[in-house]
This record gives C-alpha cells, structure tokens and sequence, in this order.
C-alpha cells in the first residue's frame, strides 16, 4: 500500500474512532454530571479551544512546511520552546481572569485546570510527522489520546461532584499523545535531542498563520452564539441540527488539508510550477464528489434531518439545503489555502483571513435577523464563498482552476441526477442516494467527465 493511501486510512480511522469515543464521553457525562456540571465542562473546553490555538500561533503550520521542504528535524526545539513559552502566558492570564471574574470558584478551578493541557499539547510532534507525511504514529497518538480520556472519565466519574476530573481526563490524554509522539521521534532520530528554546524570529514569522487560525476558531461558534441574540434557542437547536451533519461530512475537508498541506510545500521547494497541477487536479476531484454531494443534500435534505434527529426538527430542512453548500465550499477553500501557505505566503494568508472574519460578521448577523436560522446558514455560505475567491486571488494566478470544459461535464451529470430524484417518488432514504449515485456516476462516464484512466491514475496513486 503506498504512502497516500496509508494516510488516508490512518487518519479516517483515527477520526472515526474518536468520533465514537467522543459521543460515548459526552453521552455519560451529560448523565452523571447534570445540566449544571456538563454546561461548566463545556464552557472549560471552549476556554482551551481558544487557548489551543493562541499555544499554537502559528507555530505548527509553519513547522509542517517547513519539514516538507526539507528543514532538518531539531526545528522541533524551537516550535516546542515557542509553544512553551505561550502556554505558560495562556495558563497565566486564565488563572488571573478566572479567578477575579467567575464568582463559582468551582468553574474557574476546571477552567485553569484545563488549560494546564496545553503544556504536554506543547510538545505534540504531529506536525513534524505531517510534513514527513507519515500519519500513522499521528492516528495512534490520536487514538490514544482519545482512549486515555475516555479511561479516566469512565474510571473516576461517578457522580456530578467529579466534575473536576475532566481536566483530569484531558491532560492525561494529551501527556499519552505526545509522550508516544516523543519516543518515535526518538527512534527515528535517534541523535536529536528535544531542547526546547524560544525562537522570537519563528514566532514571528508564523503570527500571520495564527490570525488565520484564531478568527476561524471564533467565527465557527459565531452563528449560534448570533442566533441566540437576535432570535431564540429554537432557531439555535434548528440550525446546530442542521450543522452538525454537515460538520460530519468535514471529515473530508480535514483529510484534505492534512494530506494536501505538505504535499503542496514539498512540490513547491521542488518546482513552484507544480504547485499549480497538483491544485487543480485537486479541485477536480473535490468537484466531482462534491458538487453531487451537496446538489443531493439539497433535494434530500428533509428525509436525512428527520431519520437522524427524528419528526420534530423537520424544520432544520431549510437550513440543511443552504448549510450543505458550506461542505463544498471549504473543501474548495481548502485548496487555496494549502496553496497559499505552501508558496509562503503567510502574510497574505493573514489578511485574507481577516477579511473572511468581517464577511462572516456581516453576511450571517444579516442572514440571522432577518431570516433566522435558514439567513445564517446563508450568510456562513456567502461568507465561504467570499473567502474561496479572495484567497484564490491573494495567490496571483499561482493556482490553475479546473476547465471550463470539464465543470460542464460534471454539472451535466449533476443535473442528471437531480432530475431523476425529483421526478421518482419519494421511497426509502437509502434507495433515492444509491439511485441519485448510480444515475450521476453513468451520465458522468457518457459525457466524460471521468475516464477508465482517471481511475487508474488514481488507484495507482492510493495502491
């Protein structure tokens, strides 16, 4: 099996079973904790979501190029002293904050305990594994990371007074990941030696990467957080149904960028003209499964909503229809910036992500007070798609876009295949997709859109 394929099941495998994990921890914490100690947990978590990306600045991306490109591995010193060093200021000033604002001493001791996390986070090689694209012992640390968490829960969480095991649970898993990520850097390198040291230069090259990173950590949770202001929990739990089945499908989109991410550096360091075939070779193929992907989410929207979540959030239809545009979408986004910041162009990176923080601010707050739940999933929709076109335009024609020619033939097929689901009576949800499927992959081959050798091209590649 070659490297491409190896990565990929690694990581679908390791997504997918933290996935599960993750739903078996939240399910028996909701339970034993309450309403009351699982809402605390959950404001702690987003704490150290945010604290995660400002520990990270940056950092880790620009370690991944940098190893794909052939930097040699003692980079890792300087990436970890870094991150040390702004986990020791994250951990500061939450403890200062928490404890002097939050009047439930409780809360704030979860919170501050939680941070703590990001010092073993500190020292997470991942990204170096990455930009070697050997994902493998990256799974596993994720995987394990999951498991130990997981254990801890299960372990010393028996009643709503454990509240504070929690953080518990999330530093040892996060000790377990990095710990395992440490011995098999260890092993493959076995004259390197882990010295952390802070590197200023670094961090400040690597800043315009952690805007980017920053602002999609706040406008992800923007939505929600506007609905429930401007309108009420109903529009909220209307379209946080309708989100989470399309986050689902993002499992694709992160793939993408893990994947994509040190491929594109190390075909630039290489020859800056292939940064430009292998993006639109990957935009054609996110269309292809893309663009049917969502065209069938659109017709099939209600039936997929109400099998899930059951009869009563029927209602979260019209936010699917719009909402699965943003799959798409981001996949396509997706490409762009792998390309952006592969060719080194964290600066423009930085800016483009700002402008795309003000669309979101503007488009989904409109969406929302206007039209509700079904506004926002527009304007998160207007706001990606605004994003897609400027940061291809930040590249300057680096990135070749997929012909004319071809975008027809798929929307020949796609179109096929929605007139056939519109016109068969509705039956079971399963039979309409493998139909829509079938219909879309024949019309597909007779317009060429697809040929034998496309999928031996492929297959070659994931063999």
């Amino acid at each position: 099996m070659k490297r491409l394929s190896k990565n990929i099941l690694s990581l679908f495998s390791a997504d997918m079973f933290r996935r599960l994990l993750g739903f078996v921890s939240v399910t028996y914490l909701a339970r034993v904790l309450g309403k009351d100690g699982f809402g605390e947990i959950n404001f702690a978590f987003a704490v150290l979501a945010y604290g995660s990306v400002l520990n990270n600045a940056g950092l880790t991306l620009a370690g991944t190029q940098r190893i794909a490109q052939g930097a040699r591995p003692e980079i890792a010193n300087e990436i970890v002293g870094g991150r040390l060093v702004l986990s020791a200021a994250v951990v500061g000033i939450t403890a200062i904050v928490s404890f002097l604002l939050i009047p439930d001493w409780t809360l704030a001791l979860l919170i501050v305990l939680m941070v703590f996390a990001l010092f073993p986070q500190s020292f997470f090689l991942d990204w170096l594994f990455q930009g070697m694209e050997t994902m493998a012992i990256v799974s596993y640390a994720r995987m394990l990371s999951s498991a130990v968490y997981v254990a801890v829960i299960f372990l010393f969480i028996t009643r709503s007074s454990g509240v504070l095991w929690v953080a518990g649970a999330v530093i040892g898993g996060d000790a377990a990941a990095a710990l395992a990520l440490l011995l098999r850097f260890r092993r493959k390198f076995p004259d390197v030696r882990i010295r952390p040291r802070f590197a200023p230069n670094l961090l400040r090259q690597s800043i315009p990467l952690s805007v980017g990173f920053v602002l999609s950590t706040l406008v992800i949770n923007y939505p929600a957080f506007i609905l429930g202001i401007v309108k009420s929990n109903a529009e909220v739990g209307s379209f946080s149904a309708a989100s989470k089945l399309v986050f689902f499908l993002l499992i694709g989109d992160r793939l993408l960028l893990s994947l994509l991410l040190p491929a594109s550096a190390r075909r630039y360091s290489v020859e800056p003209g292939l940064l430009s075939s292998l993006a639109q070779e990957t935009l054609r193929w996110v269309l292809m499964l893309g663009l049917p992907i969502a065209a069938g989410g659109t017709l099939l929207a209600e039936p997929i909503v109400v099998l899930v979540f059951g009869p009563e959030y029927a209602g979260s239809a019209a936010v699917m229809r719009i909402f699965i545009w943003y799959f798409l979408l981001t996949m396509i986004h997706t490409v762009f910036v792998s390309s952006l910041i592969a060719a080194g162009k964290e600066r423009a990176y930085g800016k483009v992500m700002v402008a795309i923080a003000a669309a979101y601010g503007i488009f989904v707050t409109a969406g929302a007070a206007v039209y509700g739940a079904p506004g926002a999933a527009g304007g998160v929709v207007a706001s990606e798609l605004f994003g897609a076109v400027i940061t291809w335009r930040a590249l300057d024609g680096m990135t070749a876009i997929v012909p004319l020619n071809v975008v027809v033939r798929i929307l020949l097929a796609v179109a096929a295949m929605c007139g056939m689901l519109a016109i068969v009576p509705g039956g079971p949800l399963a039979a309409s997709i493998g139909l829509g499927a079938a219909v879309y992959g024949i019309v597909l081959f007779c317009v060429r859109g697809i040929r034998g050798q496309d999928l031996k091209s492929l297959a070659a590649r994931l063999s």
